[in-house]
């Protein structure tokens, strides 16, 4: 494999990480969270850390570029994770092949359940009124094989958030390489995540009666519209390296630079197998967060915002071919340390045909 062939694609995006650096100052200023929830049960277990090999329907999320190396001609996965304060988050997506191309379709939403909806006349809730917002992410993406060893892939994202009568619609996209080297068993991930334009909530709701200013006493109240703040998308560049031992053991790194918070680093490992009659995984990791020097004059209130929220991270999966068929199933587990909190799991079904 020719290295400046391999450069071409490398170098582009790693160029791209002089606009996005980690820091304290950016913590909390960002929105459409959504995009951040991890999905698939292996990357949670393995704390999103083997981005560099992940292939096929589970890679939509986290490097388009994996859905190119699609082990069968089409695959679906179903999951659902119990997210941070009881939030239900359902994921499918649906991978196929045409011929060296792949392409793929995802859906992503939230469930909040029933929230007690207040106003300026009734801040308690006393005329238990409900409402539940609606957040829905939908992706497409399309990924080649280039030369040997090397995908690339890309991933567009329509974004909509709402509450009641207000709501914001945004849009961005995803690209990212996988490179596999010749003479040792090392796999290289890059990908590029949620580069868009800002999005700002609109609608009835931002709406109130209000007297005119300078107005006589009697004069009929007009419609003003109050404009919300537009808000950026969390942006970042994963980099990410596998190193597989004796075909079998898997151990995987990611450095993930996010443009509106502090950088992370994710590790893991898995043990995979394979026959005739099954495939099986099982494996777990951590992640750890690299706090800058902007947060020296904080203060002791927000020294939360700078402690990792997350611990261990566990799993496993199991596959079985029948005929043309592969059914699959897996569970990741991923702790919490922040009080009050439940720690994350989630259920994941493959469907290979």
């Amino acid at each position: 494999m020719n290295t400046k062939k391999i450069a071409l694609f490398l170098i582009p995006i790693l160029a791209v990480t002089v606009a996005f650096a980690g820091t304290g100052k950016s913590v909390g200023t960002y929105g459409a969270l959504e995009l951040t929830i991890p999905t698939g049960a292996r990357a949670v277990a393995l704390s999103e850390s083997n981005m560099a090999t992940m292939s096929g329907a589970d890679a939509m999320f986290y490097n388009p570029a994996g859905i190119a190396k699609l082990s069968t001609n089409m695959e679906a996965q179903l999951s659902h994770l119990n997210y941070l304060a009881d939030i239900g988050v359902s994921y499918g997506s649906f991978v196929t092949k045409m011929g060296d191309n792949a392409i793929g379709l995802s859906a992503k939403t939230l469930s909040f359940g029933d929230l007690l909806h207040t106003t300026p006349e009734d801040p308690n809730g006393y005329q238990e009124s409900f409402f539940s917002p609606k957040f829905l992410t939908i992706s497409a993406s399309f990924a080649k094989m280039f030369f040997d060893r090397v995908a690339f892939g890309v991933t567009f994202k329509v974004i909509s958030e709402t509450f009641i009568q207000t709501s914001a619609t945004g849009g961005a996209f995803d690209m990212g390489v996988q490179y596999k080297a010749a003479n040792m068993p090392l796999s290289i991930g890059v990908a590029l995540k949620n580069i868009g334009v800002k999005m700002q909530f609109s609608g009835n709701d931002l709406e109130q009666k209000l007297d005119p200013l300078g107005s006589e006493e009697g004069t009929v109240s007009e419609n003003f519209q109050i404009p919300s703040q537009a808000f950026e998308i969390p942006a970042s560049l994963d980099i990410g390296l596998t190193y597989t031992v004796a075909n079998m053991v898997n151990i995987h790194g990611v450095f993930k630079n996010n443009s509106f918070g502090f950088n992370e680093y994710r590790l893991g490992a898995d043990y995979a197998m394979k026959t005739d009659a099954f495939g099986a995984w099982v494996g777990g990791g951590t992640s750890l967060i690299s706090v800058d020097d902007n947060t020296d004059d904080w203060g002791t209130e927000l020294d939360a915002l700078t402690e990792n929220s997350y611990g261990i991270s566990f799993g496993g999966g199991l596959s079985i071919p029948i005929s043309s068929f592969v059914f699959g199933v897996e569970y990741g587990y991923k702790s919490v340390t922040l009080d009050g909190l439940k720690d994350l799991s989630v259920l994941a079904f493959t469907f290979g045909f």
